[in-house]
């Protein structure tokens, strides 16, 4: 079942233009959350209060999922520039490792190949 979080509601424009939905809350240094393949914001209903009560949570809509917009065809290069588009908003010059799906962290993975100048922590570098 899928609540209810509070918070600003905001979004950035990916590489490709597709809008991406954004909800932000809570005070501290900056944490993004993004939700696995099903989920949408709201999934994070049941952290939401602890996470916001310590950081400055940013939680994304996958695109196609929730707030944000989609475009065709799918490709799932699309998804590492959303990714980075929001922490770039963010002020971070990188996602960072951590996630409640087995796939996010291959994606994070491949998203700091595909910026390692912005990447510190870059299996590049």
């Amino acid at each position: 079942m899928v609540g209810h979080v509070d918070g600003y509601r905001h979004s950035v424009t990916s590489a490709d233009g597709t809008k991406i939905g954004l909800l932000t809350a809570g005070e501290g240094p900056p944490l993004l959350l993004v939700h696995g393949g099903m989920g949408q914001i709201e999934s994070w209903q049941s952290l939401w209060p602890a996470l916001t009560g310590r950081w400055r949570v940013t939680a994304m809509d996958r695109r196609g999922r929730g707030t944000s917009g989609d475009t065709a065809p799918y490709d799932i290069r699309r998804e590492f520039e959303d990714v980075a588009a929001a922490a770039f908003s963010l002020g971070q010059p990188c996602p960072r490792r951590g996630s409640r799906s087995s796939r996010t962290p291959r994606a994070t993975m491949t998203c700091w190949r595909w910026y390692p100048p912005r990447c510190p922590g870059s299996p590049r570098r």
